[in-house]
């Protein structure tokens, strides 16, 4: 069941095949399939899921290098009205903007439908559960619930408000867990955290047994909800909850130097310092095999494209992304070349690598990276020494040599650098706007007028859309 397990995810990794089947919108009943009959049936509708992940409504763009970074001021956007840059209202929070309302309501809709697959899927499964060895059930159903914290996890980042700590009541997001066609309740911050941690606890003790434990080398576990991106999940979701003590002490575990599970992400996810590829691949925890990827480049990012067709970067904007003296060793700044253009800037990072011929690393997408945990650890540590030792470690394994950080650093602000951390180390796949939001950053310098902006609720929450309004009505 292994072999035939890979050998149909490498076949549907490998294409751009609709998986219209999935596409269930929450409101729909969710109606029996054939497919679903036998064990086979289910590991292509659990590839099915995966590659949902890659609608551009979801992280095939709007939640990764598209609405979320533009929401982060990362590029500087002249477009306007047309194509896909209404984007430029998106880049000034216009909610109320008509073609932006859609965006977000297909954003919402999306996440949503493939929820509901995934709850449909553990219904699924259970009668079948014979069919299956037992690490291999519990592998299946562990995906499942990561997957499903995972996506209302993002909802509740984008549509959530801010500032959790004094939000707990405040209505949120549904949290479906189960098949239903009927509206979940609205439930609260804190209620939606609640799920989201009982989810990947579930998930946690499902993959105890994770493949990669004994096969270290299996690279296409990263493309799967494996137990080591549960586990950075779970410091991610405990840092926005503002259990620091809890999201150092889950960092500690996956990047420190105390053996055990770290040990095994060195081996499995080791740094890549060498850049083999735009995306140091190596280094991702969960990510997607996005077959459509070296289209990203040419039509988002090329700066032959059409002022009203590009997502720019300023040679201004880059200097401010790299002002270190010595940013020129930093491997991070080969994603962004000089060009010929408005824009002076070429941002790379999506481009396929010619050199490295391997479709399991060329066609990365990434979702969560283990310099993420090391970023953690840097915010919450008790003291500014041991901040600065682990940016130190995050830029020995950028392109530095030990200690040069410090002096990067200088008397500034440990906080104010790791924010700027945010920025360089996530460029383009979605990270730096939910940073913004979670640490609460009142001025935000915009990429288009080169005004700074006063940030609060209005844009930082998205409002929920028309359409899970009129839901409910």
């Amino acid at each position: 069941m292994k072999i035939f397990r890979y050998i149909v995810l490498a076949l549907l990794l490998s294409t751009t095949a609709c998986d219209s089947w999935l596409d269930i919108k929450p409101e729909d009943r969710i109606e029996e399939d054939d497919l679903l009959k036998n064990a086979e049936g289910v590991y292509r509708a659990l590839n099915g899921v995966y590659l949902g992940l890659l609608d551009r409504a979801l992280y095939g763009e709007s939640l990764t290098y598209g609405t979320l970074d533009i929401m982060g001021q990362l590029y500087n956007i002249e477009g306007g009205n047309t194509s896909k840059h209404f984007y430029k209202w998106v880049a000034y929070w216009d909610y109320k903007q008509p073609l932006v309302k859609i965006s977000y309501n297909d954003i919402w809709k999306a996440a949503y439908a493939k929820i509901a697959n995934i709850n449909n899927l553990l219904v699924k499964t259970i009668p079948l559960k014979d069919q299956f060895e037992v690490a291999e059930y519990n592998q299946i159903r562990g995906e499942l619930y990561a997957l499903r914290a995972f996506l209302h996890f993002d909802m509740y980042r984008m549509f959530g408000p801010m500032n959790y700590a004094t939000t707990k009541d405040s209505k949120a997001i549904p949290y479906y867990t189960k098949q239903t066609n009927q509206p979940e309740p609205i439930s609260t911050a804190e209620e939606v955290m609640a799920y989201v941690t009982n989810d990947l606890t579930i998930a946690e003790n499902l993959l105890i047994d994770d493949e990669l434990f004994a096969d270290t080398d299996n690279y296409l576990r990263r493309y799967r909800m494996n137990y080591f991106a549960v586990r950075a999940l779970q410091a991610r979701v405990a840092l926005f909850k503002g259990d620091t003590k809890m999201a150092y002490q889950m960092a500690l575990e996956l990047v420190g130097t105390g053996g055990g599970l770290a040990n095994y992400v060195s081996e499995i996810f080791p740094w890549d310092k060498a850049r083999k590829n735009s995306m140091l691949s190596d280094e991702v925890l969960f990510g997607m095999q996005n077959s459509r990827r070296e289209s990203i480049q040419p039509d988002f990012f090329a700066t032959t494209n059409k002022i009203d067709e590009y997502l720019g970067v300023t040679k201004k904007h880059l200097e401010k992304l790299f002002p270190q003296a010595g940013a020129s060793k930093d491997l991070r700044k080969e994603s962004f070349i000089s060009a010929l253009g408005k824009y002076e800037v070429e941002f790379l990072k999506y481009r396929i690598d010619e050199n490295d011929g391997y479709a399991t690393t060329n066609r990365m997408h990434p979702l969560i990276r283990k310099s993420e945990l090391v970023l953690i650890l840097a915010e919450t540590a008790q003291t500014r020494e041991e901040k600065i030792e682990w940016l130190d470690f995050l830029y020995m394994n950028r392109g530095f040599q030990s200690r040069e950080v410090e002096l990067l650093i200088g008397e500034s602000s440990v906080d104010d650098f790791i924010k700027d951390e945010y920025m360089r180390e996530f460029f383009g796949e979605g990270q730096y706007f939910y940073f913004l939001k979670r640490k609460g950053i009142d001025q935000v310098v915009s990429q288009n007028s080169g005004t700074s902006y006063e940030m609060g609720a209005t844009q930082y929450v998205v409002p929920l859309p028309d359409s899970e309004i009129n839901f409910r009505d």
